[in-house]
């Protein structure tokens, strides 16, 4: 589950620009929980407090998603039934296996430890691993089945104020065996298994929107994938990074730039006065608007105010966006 952990990364954060923190079992309490929208689990592992405390954030109005095995057992590998309990949805037990599928294999090779799979948010292939869902609860619905015996694939559960998402394989596999630092990372090739629309899907039942907005300036605002956005926020202001990971293996020279229109949601302390490129060495045009606190972002502290920063930039391969108070 750690290559999985990898792959959700992947697809998440530099695929779909969606802000992504890593939790440990520590933090699987009420008070660890509260800042969050949406959780993803993969371990198979896990304590029954902890458990107890996601299954009554779900109840609250939480998204909980689980891929194959999840909160299968407690930290004593003691079989659990506390997803079951909540969602109504049994999984068979399997076999925890060590994935060495993927070594020395190319896209072709997939093939044969493939199990497709079919639903409203488009086809599905579970590489190796998958489950069998044996019943499912009546606040149920089926979002996709498989096609070999047209059993549940995943899985939508309404939970209190809150939703369960439950994958029955692991969604994302291939992703951590594509290379994120070959000069042309390209999502659209190898052996994907068409599982991102279903977790953006997740993420937008969620609440849990990108904190940065980026549009194509030359396509009418459409949203621009595979373009990933970490931010840092300080009493000084804030930098952005912007990397560019549709860059394809081109020389530099014969490298045309995304032209970008960049919207951030950022606490500080004050208006900012100046945004600058470090790539360009220079200042951007921008707009710094104070948001409604509706839309502020949780966890804003120490005072500091919510507002969208606005400004257009061309990138290449990556920069670094100054934004100073």
């Amino acid at each position: 589950y750690q290559a999985e952990v990898y792959g959700l990364f992947r697809a998440i954060a530099q695929y779909s620009n969606r802000q992504v923190d890593f939790i440990d079992e520590d933090s699987l309490t009420a008070e660890g929980l509260t800042p969050y929208k949406a959780l993803v689990v993969t371990e198979p592992n896990v304590p029954t407090s902890g458990q107890e405390a996601i299954l009554n954030w779900c109840r609250r109005g939480g998204h909980l998603a689980t891929v194959s095995g999840a909160m299968a057992s407690d930290r004593y590998d003691q079989p659990s039934t506390a997803l079951s309990s909540a969602t109504g949805v049994d999984e068979a037990p399997r076999p925890r296996v060590m994935d060495t599928s993927h070594q020395g294999h190319r896209e072709k090779e997939w093939s044969s430890l493939v199990h497709n799979a079919s639903g409203e948010l488009g086809q599905l292939s579970a590489y190796v691993i998958r489950s069998h869902f044996t019943s499912i609860g009546p606040r149920s619905t089926v979002l996709a089945t498989f096609d070999e015996d047209k059993s549940p694939a995943v899985v939508r559960t309404d939970v209190g104020q809150g939703q369960i998402t439950q994958f029955g394989f692991m969604p994302t596999t291939p992703f951590p065996f594509m290379d994120a630092y070959d000069p042309s990372p390209d999502f659209n090739r190898g052996p994907i298994d068409g599982s991102i629309p279903y977790l953006l899907d997740f993420l937008d039942r969620a609440g849990a929107a990108p904190r940065v907005n980026v549009t194509d300036a030359a396509e009418d605002g459409t949203q621009v994938m595979r373009v990933e956005t970490p931010l840092l926020v300080s009493d000084s202001g804030a930098v952005l990074t912007v990397l560019n990971w549709q860059t394809r293996a081109v020389p530099p020279a014969e490298q045309l730039p995304l032209s970008l229109h960049v919207s951030v949601r950022v606490e500080l302390k004050a208006k900012a006065t100046t945004v600058d490129s470090v790539s360009l060495g220079r200042p951007l045009d921008f707009t710094c608007t104070p948001l409604h606190p509706a839309h502020a972002v949780a966890g804003s502290t120490d005072g500091k105010t919510t507002y969208l920063v606005r400004f257009a930039v061309d990138v290449t391969f990556g920069d670094l966006i100054r934004i100073i108070v």
